[in-house]
């Protein structure tokens, strides 16, 4: 499933983080998915998602969502 169509179905207000590599802290995205912007969920593919539970940043519970690039062949 593309990112984009991933993002159209989920509640705006819905706290997501989006990275190619969970094992690493720095992401592509961090917050609501209404302010994903075009440009950042274009051109990837969902690998897999779980909801989280984020305890250090007010205790926001949201999705993660682990991408990789579009194979555009």
């Amino acid at each position: 499933m593309r990112l984009l169509d991933l993002l159209y179905k989920i509640n705006g207000s819905t706290t997501v983080w989006i990275a190619e590599d969970p094992s690493k802290s720095e992401g592509i995205y961090f917050g609501f998915a209404e302010d994903v912007k075009l440009c950042d969920a274009k051109g990837y593919e969902v690998v897999e998602l779980y909801p989280e539970h984020y305890p250090a940043i007010y205790n926001f519970a949201g999705i993660s969502i682990i991408v990789k690039k579009e194979n555009l062949e």
